[in-house]
């Protein structure tokens, strides 16, 4: 006897879709996923610039609040995806708080700010799982992106009148670059670069045709310009790498028109350079490129410093570190400027191998590094963007 099937039963799933938390009640989950991407820039607004924060309060961003809701969404819809992968990156931050505890520590600054940056890097880790589950449903990836463009474009009115104006709404420590209302420029810089990572890339082909996706681009290439107005020198010759293969790996589709209008659009940039080059050649930018290309050339560069006082200093923090937050036992002056070493000392190699295995079990998740990226100033997988690594994420 022929059993009659049931076409209307769902199919059967381990793991909820993501989709499903579209019918939250009142759509939580799409305003939280805009929200996050709207608040990114709000970690820390101080009038007064300053360098990396010791205080657990400084850390306290309003976006992180609004980021547990996104997270109490997903658990009531029962559709967040964790792998072993962050029990791992967990179980090294457990470690190397611990260490950095209990170690001697002369002044109470330093025992809170290992309390402080463990706290940061696991509200980061969330951002990491958050990014990474966002990225399955395309209604929350929708949100997440025109929140970030909306972010750009508050942040940009900010950092143009900045760069503008003598008077500054929130002066930088050096003249010449604005800050935003983040703590230095570094992190407005990895924001910046991050932004447009998102909405340059994914923006675009998860927008659709219209309004929504013009405003996208338009907002990426304007993360693009804050990346310069920060000044941030590695952040700005990535841009220009990233902006040099975009357009020679674009002649494989020459024939489309986004394609003909940015190249059209980098032509008169272009020609407009050239005009500009005495200007440019004088200015704050161009003094501190070719500050760095000098210094580069006797090899006493201050990344290249740092990385020999690093390694001199080994068997200190080879293999489990020196403890969050302990950094200044190895480089007492500066914080690291190298993403990489910086995880490395502090954390050890269990710790910096754990980073780059989550980024890799996410790799098809861009959303899930660029959001964490923008959120901590650390650049972990895509190299080369700017950062200052040594203060913890989410100052």
């Amino acid at each position: 006897m022929r059993v009659k099937e049931n076409h209307h039963r769902p199919p059967i799933s381990a793991v909820p879709s993501s989709d499903k938390l579209i019918k939250a009640p009142g759509g939580y989950s799409q305003r939280a996923a805009f929200l996050v991407g709207l608040l990114l820039p709000l970690i820390s607004i101080r009038l007064q610039g300053g360098g990396a924060s010791t205080g657990l309060m400084e850390r306290v961003a309003v976006v992180d609040v609004v980021l547990l809701l996104l997270v109490a969404v997903y658990l009531l819809g029962r559709g967040l995806r964790i792998t072993l992968v962050p029990a791992l990156y967990f179980l090294a931050l457990v470690i190397a708080f611990g260490i950095g505890f209990m170690r001697p520590m002369p002044l109470q600054v330093e025992s809170n700010a290992s309390v402080a940056q463990f706290l940061a890097l696991s509200v980061s880790l969330v951002y990491l799982i958050v990014g990474y589950n966002l990225a399955k449903s395309q209604v929350l990836l929708r949100a997440l992106v025109l929140g970030v463009a909306a972010g750009v474009c508050w942040q940009s009115v900010i950092a143009v009148h900045d760069f503008i104006f003598p008077s500054q709404w929130f002066p930088d420590l050096m003249d010449g670059r604005v800050r935003g209302t983040f703590r230095g420029s570094g992190q407005l810089g990895t924001y910046g670069f991050s932004a447009a990572g998102i909405l340059l890339t994914i923006g675009w082909s998860a927008m659709g045709k219209g309004w929504k996706r013009t405003f996208v681009c338009l907002m990426g290439v304007m993360a693009l310009v804050i990346v310069v107005m920060a000044s941030r020198r590695s952040a700005i010759i990535s841009v220009g790498v990233w902006w040099t293969a975009f357009l020679m790996l674009g002649l494989l589709e020459a024939r489309v028109r986004p394609y003909r209008r940015v190249l059209f659009a980098t032509a008169i940039a272009a020609v407009v350079l050239v005009q500009a080059a005495p200007k440019i050649q004088a200015s704050f930018f161009a003094t501190r490129m070719t500050a760095a290309v000098a210094s580069l050339d006797g090899g006493e560069s201050f990344t290249e410093r740092q990385a020999r006082y690093a390694f001199e200093a080994a068997e200190k923090w080879v293999p489990l570190g020196v403890g969050l937050g302990r950094a200044k036992d190895i480089l007492p002056k500066n914080e690291f400027h190298n993403a990489h070493l910086a995880l490395a000392v502090e954390g050890g190699i269990l710790r910096h191998g754990s980073d780059l295995e989550y980024l890799r079990s996410a790799k098809k998740s861009d959303a899930a590094y660029d959001v964490c990226s923008s959120r901590t100033g650390e650049p972990l997988a895509k190299g080369s963007a700017p950062g200052q690594p040594g203060q913890a994420p989410g100052q």
